[in-house]
């Protein structure tokens, strides 16, 4: 088991299963505010569950709540994206390797002028085609225990896709098993985004992680929605 997850939650995934109830919000408009395509309008799908539970998690209700679940269809999906102007599609949750049998009909759909990013824990593997893959490993500060990260297949840094990895720190001691983790994993510099733990202001001006940055030729990736707009959902 890649997570401590409780009774309660391996009952509400089997009843998701069951019924297909495959988002946790309403879709919607905005900007990519994380990742290397911050500042691009964009479509955001997001899914529900998650096989991990981080302590930090901002999306907690598409993780563990029930009551945010919105049964849907792939053809209703489709249907809301075609109302919305704007052609880049984020994959997000949630975990949505867990649904790539619903995104593979989606982009069967809707493929031809559409661009797609997923944002995963990188737990699972990757079985659709992205031009922006999004991995995010969770470390111990997310209080989940390790795992093996699927999502590393090295063919994906030979084709011309966009991949990026996300690590979210706070103190020395995150920093340090971020160093770590990505020796170990052979990740290029270039693909390193380091995100400040936390979702208020302050948070986001983390002078020792932006150290660790300046230090090692990370970036440093802000939540720039929580710097204009604080901690709210869809904007």
């Amino acid at each position: 088991m890649l997570s401590r997850k409780t009774e309660k939650q391996d009952k509400n995934y089997l009843i998701l299963s069951i019924n297909r109830m495959i988002l946790a919000e309403p879709i919607f408009l905005s900007l990519q505010w994380e990742w290397p395509h911050t500042w691009m309008p964009s479509i955001f799908v997001r899914f529900y569950w998650c096989n991990l539970c981080c302590k930090w998690c901002d999306s907690l209700y598409a993780v563990n709540n029930p009551e945010s679940i919105i049964n849907t269809t792939v053809d209703e999906v489709v249907k809301e994206i075609k109302k919305l102007n704007c052609h880049n599609i984020v994959f997000t949750g949630g975990e949505p390797t867990l649904f790539h049998k619903d995104i593979q009909e989606i982009q069967d759909k809707l493929w031809q002028g559409y661009t797609y990013e997923i944002e995963t824990n990188g737990s699972n593997p990757i079985l659709n085609n992205f031009s922006q893959i999004n991995i995010s490993p969770k470390l111990s500060n997310s209080w989940n225990s390790p795992y093996i990260l699927r999502a590393l297949d090295w063919l994906l840094f030979n084709t011309g896709l966009g991949i990026c990895f996300k690590f979210v720190a706070k103190t020395k001691e995150d920093c340090d098993e971020i160093q770590k983790y990505i020796e170990e994993n052979l990740i290029k510099k270039e693909y390193v985004y380091i995100m400040p733990e936390w979702t208020d202001y302050e948070s986001q001006l983390n002078t020792e992680v932006l150290q660790f940055c300046l230090d090692n030729e990370y970036r440093y990736c802000q939540r720039m929605h929580i710097i204009l707009f604080g901690n709210k959902k869809w904007v």
